[in-house]
């Protein structure tokens, strides 16, 4: 049984990966149910809780093992099915929840390494429930050496229980896409995720109004809704970046994927990244990125690529640089350099040997 927090239509990583895991699990010998707890948040506190619990009871009766998406709305009550029902628990994390709840509402202004070295990780109240589920699950997997750090050195996770598969891209796009801009259309700078604290945009937002007059006309579009959405809209208003700045909200997860192929540059912020979506969506299609300098990527990144999230003059170079044509172009040859990312092919046959591993 998939027990999930999120699935489409809700938008992001993990609704994605749910989705991938019901549809095509089964044609590869693994036959699954959901549970999804995204479509019954309409419910109170506690009633919707109860409902997830129930339904994930009667389908982990019928299943022989519990795979959880996350260690929160879904991993605790699959934590609590599996010991009641000993079933075998697996467990896939693409964030850190005790790090990024946090984070998300102002309450750290640390990475999440920062935040795990001084102590105040073990001390969340998210912790214990963290440990408990981790120490419970049969095997973990995670998509960055990032993540294997923290739950080894602070949650006690042996580190053969952990397995590392970096997130895939796309097999239906390309890295040959021409990238030239058609004149007089604007060069487009993406971001693509939830609007919260943490996702450090108005570090961006600041960086923007500093070089705007120095570079080829371009636009910053951003995708993605949260509570940082109307405080994000009256930075753009205060700085007079309406023309450049575009608070686009909600959208589909096609419509994020013909942006970024579009795109001239992605860029992820944030004090901690860990495998942007958008940004591996962009890669596949020969698009550039920016990236801060904590990040859970799967090779070594371009020092041209990379950023402190917190100086904003070396950001304001690396902007400077990637939306000139010759920074662009010498971005595009590193970029042919990479190593290739996994399709959802080869990921989903290490997620078939990740679950059948005894």
């Amino acid at each position: 049984v998939i027990a999930a927090g999120i699935y489409p239509p809700h938008p992001g990583g993990p609704a994605l990966h749910a989705k991938h895991y019901v549809e095509e699990l089964p044609q590869m010998g693994i036959p699954t149910r959901l549970v999804a707890f995204s479509p019954l948040l309409g419910y109170p506190k506690g009633i919707r809780h109860g409902i997830y619990l129930w339904k994930l009871f009667w389908k982990a009766l019928h299943s022989r093992a519990i795979f959880a998406q996350d260690i929160s709305s879904a991993g605790y009550p699959a934590y609590l099915i599996a010991r009641f029902l000993a079933r075998p628990l697996f467990v896939r994390i693409g964030g850190d929840i005790a790090w990024e709840s946090a984070a998300a509402v102002g309450g750290t202004q640390k990475s999440m390494l920062e935040w795990y070295a001084s102590g105040e990780g073990v001390q969340s109240r998210l912790f214990p429930y963290g440990k408990k589920i981790l120490g419970r699950a049969k095997r973990v997997m995670v998509p960055t050496e990032l993540l294997r750090h923290v739950y080894r050195d602070y949650y006690g996770v042996p580190d053969a229980k952990i397995v590392v598969i970096p997130n895939p891209v796309d097999a239906t796009q390309t890295r040959e896409l021409e990238r030239a801009t058609p004149p007089g259309e604007k060069r487009t700078l993406l971001f693509a995720s939830r609007l919260v604290a943490y996702k450090n945009l108005p570090f961006v937002i600041g960086s923007i109004a500093r070089i705007q007059g120095s570079v080829p006309s371009f636009r910053f579009v951003i995708c993605g809704d949260g509570p940082e959405f109307e405080a994000l809209g009256k930075l753009v208003a205060d700085r007079h970046l309406e023309e450049v700045v575009e608070l686009w909200g909600r959208v589909s997860e096609s419509e994020v994927a013909l942006l970024t192929e579009e795109a001239w540059c992605t860029i992820a912020p944030a004090f901690t990244e860990f495998n942007p979506n958008f940004v591996l969506r962009g890669l596949a299609s020969g698009v550039p990125f920016l990236i801060s300098a904590e990040n859970g990527l799967p090779f070594r990144v371009p020092e041209q690529f990379l950023f402190n999230a917190r100086n904003g003059e070396q950001l304001d170079e690396r902007l400077r640089c990637i939306l000139s044509d010759k920074g662009h172009a010498d971005a595009e040859q590193l970029l042919r350099e990479l190593p290739a990312l996994d399709s959802w092919a080869t990921f989903l046959s290490k997620v078939v040997t990740f679950l059948r591993t005894p």
